[in-house]
């Protein structure tokens, strides 16, 4: 058998990632009936356990065309070193209009790190629910930049 080459936090990225997008699906049964793989292949997709289980790229692309999310996407730009944000071409947004969820998103973040430090420490879901609302949060901030325009 191979090596497997993930580290168990990539792996941990995927496995998130996949369960966000499936959630975001409507669950595994929903999922199952949109895309060419059956509901039990999508649960193991989504269980950490199952680190040489991994959802195709044309499954996950189907899914998040369906959903408008880009969970998946993201979690494998993550791994390359960058971020994904949606190109709205087309859909001119004030900059302003970008503040009052850029400030909620950030509001989550000092939430979400609060309860996270409360016991002094961040455990490893803390760490990666972190992870993600930053990234939420820093789509946005990408999205406000890009309704200034110019350089």
């Amino acid at each position: 058998m191979p090596k497997q080459r993930l580290s168990t936090d990539n792996i941990a990225i995927l496995k998130t990632a996949t369960r966000r997008l499936v959630r975001a699906a409507g669950g595994v049964e929903s999922a199952a009936s949109a895309t060419r793989v059956g509901k039990s292949i999508l649960s193991d997709y989504q269980n950490p356990a199952l680190t040489d289980h991994f959802m195709p790229i044309d499954v996950a692309a189907e899914l998040e065309g369906d959903t408008g999310t880009d969970h998946v996407t993201q979690a494998m730009c993550r791994l390359a070193g960058g971020y994904f944000v949606r190109n709205k071409a087309g859909n001119i947004v004030d900059f302003s209009a970008h503040m009052p969820e850029l400030g909620k998103s950030i509001g989550e973040v000092w939430s979400q790190t609060a309860v996270a430090l409360a016991d002094g420490k961040i455990s490893d879901s803390e760490r990666h629910d972190l992870i993600n609302r930053l990234d939420d949060s820093i789509a946005v901030m990408i999205s406000a930049r890009n309704a200034l325009g110019g350089e």
